[in-house]
C-alpha cells in the first residue's frame, strides 16, 4: 500500500494541543478517520484525551470515524462546545 497525504487542521482546545494547522499526516492508502485520529492520540496524552470527545469533519461534512480518507483530504478536529 501507498501512503497518502492529508491535512489536519484543529480548532479550540485541539489546535492547542495539534500545534500549527493545518499540517500534513501521512496515512495508509486505506485509512479511515479511526486512523487518523489513534495516529494524532499518540502525539500527546491531552490531546489522546480529547479527541474520543471531538467530531471529525472532511471538507465540509461531519464524518464518522469509518469514513475513509483520501489524499488532499482536509480534516477537521472539532471539539465539543458549550454555550448559554
Amino acid at each position: 500500500m501507498t501512503p497518502v497525504e492529508i491535512s489536519v487542521e484543529g480548532f479550540g482546545p485541539a489546535r492547542d494541543h495539534l500545534g500549527s494547522t493545518p499540517f500534513a499526516l501521512t496515512v495508509p492508502e486505506d485509512a479511515v478517520v479511526a486512523d487518523a485520529m489513534r495516529l494524532l492520540e499518540g502525539r500527546n496524552d491531552d490531546l489522546a484525551t480529547l479527541l474520543p470527545r471531538c467530531a471529525v469533519a472532511v471538507g465540509d461534512e461531519i464524518v464518522p470515524l469509518t469514513h475513509p480518507l483520501h489524499a488532499g483530504d482536509l480534516v477537521a478536529v472539532l471539539p465539543p462546545v458549550a454555550g448559554g
